[in-house]
């Protein structure tokens, strides 16, 4: 397996397929405290400024590429890295946006984008799944709903031959795109307690989906106090899955466009600040950090 270095952050060129195996790898030789991570361009800029998150990312087991910027700004380094314009890298750039839209191969440095929405959704329709024993931790909302309990529900729908052990809440909503975070020695007596219960001494997979950086550092300071296998952050994940947010079409996923369709459907201003980051602030940093090299 070979890697990716973006502006310091570790990035893995795996396919689907890969990552999937590798998951089961570490559940067949009963492995403990694996971390999985699932950066895109957004984690990427909030790592410039985060040392404590860049090191979670640096330090996972396995790093997946969820996001077509990472492709496209692993492409851009490489080039520039041979042959190195300066400031006028802007139009290799360009080239690069251009060809990359109109051919998915032409993006070789990383040959995948393997979102951490579709990497759950392949791990639980493996064959393998079968006796797999998963906790989620979510967000408790205003009105009281809990979003790993329903997610929880709705796996269990789609994915009969998982385990799901339970569900708790690592964050409460307090207003509109603000929350708290709730203690983690209550968080973790609720996986714990439910693993007593159910006498299940490991489990296998734990889903964190409090939104970057909160959910990463909830594994790190977590991951010594649980007995698990595999720790994942899972980011909008159960938003998804509960039906509470709708993913964005095949086929706008297909043509690398969905933060245009994230924005139509909800264009608030919260929504606009990530995409500015994600997007443009993401691509400015790459753009710059190629020319400082020849300075």
């Amino acid at each position: 397996m070979t890697t990716v270095n973006i502006l310091g952050v570790r990035v893995d060129n795996v396919s689907m397929d890969e990552a999937v195996d590798m998951f089961y790898s570490m559940i067949r030789k009963g492995s403990e405290k694996q971390v999985i991570c699932t950066p895109n361009s957004e984690f990427i800029v909030d790592a410039q400024k985060q040392p404590v998150f860049k090191n979670i990312l640096n330090e996972s087991t396995l790093s997946i590429p969820d996001g077509n910027g990472l492709r496209f700004a692993a492409k851009f380094l490489n080039e520039t890295a041979k042959k190195n314009y300066g400031i006028l890298n802007f139009f290799t750039g360009l080239k690069i946006g251009l060809l990359g839209f109109l051919s998915d191969s032409y993006l070789d440095v990383l040959s995948h984008t393997v979102t951490g929405v579709d990497f759950i959704h392949s791990v639980f329709s493996d064959p393998r799944s079968k006796g797999l024993t998963v906790s989620v931790i979510g967000t408790k909302y205003l009105d009281g709903s809990d979003s790993a309990t329903q997610a929880i529900s709705a796996f269990k729908k789609t994915y009969p031959l998982v385990t799901f052990v339970s569900g708790t809440y690592g964050r409460s909503q307090v207003g509109d795109n603000q929350f708290t975070s709730r203690d983690l020695d209550s968080v973790t007596a609720d996986i714990l307690q439910a693993q007593k219960d159910q006498k299940i001494e490991r489990i296998d997979l734990l889903l964190v989906a409090l939104g970057h950086i909160r959910q990463e550092l909830l594994i790190k300071d977590m991951i010594d106090k649980v007995s698990c296998s595999v720790l994942i952050g899972v980011g909008g994940l159960l938003d998804f899955i509960r039906g509470s947010k709708r993913r964005a079409p095949i086929i706008i996923r297909l043509l690398k466009l969905e933060w245009v369709f994230r924005l139509l459907v909800e264009p608030t201003p919260w929504r606009f600040q990530r995409i500015l980051k994600a997007y443009f602030r993401f691509c400015w940093l790459v753009y710059t950090y190629s020319f400082k090299k020849v300075n």
